[in-house]
């Protein structure tokens, strides 16, 4: 596990973890769906080193899809001016 992730074997964690669900209602924030839910730093802990990661109000719920659709957007690097010009070129051409 890495040191940015550390503090989710903790009681602490599980308690704001519990805490942060309560207060969504039990429900995605970006979707709203209830079921299986995960509790989300809204600024990755990687991007604020001095962030406190049990702070509530950094947190938020999300089901699985929206975490993963997120997680993927925030480690998405920047296209290269190729990639653009080919992601342009393409869709002109559609």
């Amino acid at each position: 596990m890495s040191r940015h992730h550390a503090h989710l074997n903790t009681r602490r964690w599980a308690a704001v973890r519990r805490a942060a669900f309560r207060r969504d209602g039990y429900r995605c924030t970006a979707c709203g769906k209830a079921g299986r839910l995960e509790c989300d730093h809204i600024t990755p802990l990687q991007r604020e080193p001095g962030q406190d990661p049990f702070d509530p109000d950094a947190l938020q719920t999300l089901c699985r899809s929206c975490h993963v659709a997120k997680t993927r957007e925030e480690n998405r690097r920047p296209l290269t001016e190729a990639e653009r010009a080919w992601r342009e070129l393409v869709a002109e051409l559609s």
